[in-house]
């Protein structure tokens, strides 16, 4: 009976190993791309800018500061009517959903961290 108690036990931390390790290699695979997709977005943006020559808009407050009082809400106006509305969005979305990611993988931290210690002292312990 000892022996088939054994067996059993060791085919659920088996079971319980291959779970834990799938699920913190998805939840880092899926932080480290959405991360990345919304670098991605963010750099295809400012090339968009700079191909449209959108930036070239805020040489204007290299001038007076009369100047920047009169046009400041026209340059914004027409920085927002050029830029790339949709792929400024994704970005956002993309970057909140990677920091949403984070922020609860570091809530869970120590629960994942316990569950390893304890996968580690049943495998590596006897």
């Amino acid at each position: 009976m000892k022996q088939l108690e054994k067996k059993i036990l060791k085919k659920i931390y088996f079971f319980e190993t291959q779970q834990t390790f799938l699920q913190l290699f998805l939840r880092i695979l899926a932080m480290v791309s959405f991360f990345l997709a919304g670098i991605i977005w963010i750099y295809y943006i400012v090339q968009e800018l700079i191909y449209q020559q959108t930036l070239d808009i805020f040489e204007i407050f290299r001038e007076d500061l009369m100047i920047i009082r009169e046009n400041f809400w026209e340059v914004i106006g027409i920085f927002t009517e050029e830029s790339p509305i949709l792929e400024i969005m994704l970005a956002i979305g993309t970057l909140v959903i990677s920091v949403y990611l984070i922020v609860k993988f570091i809530v869970n931290f120590v629960k994942i961290k316990n569950k390893l210690n304890s996968l580690i002292k049943f495998w590596f312990a006897r």
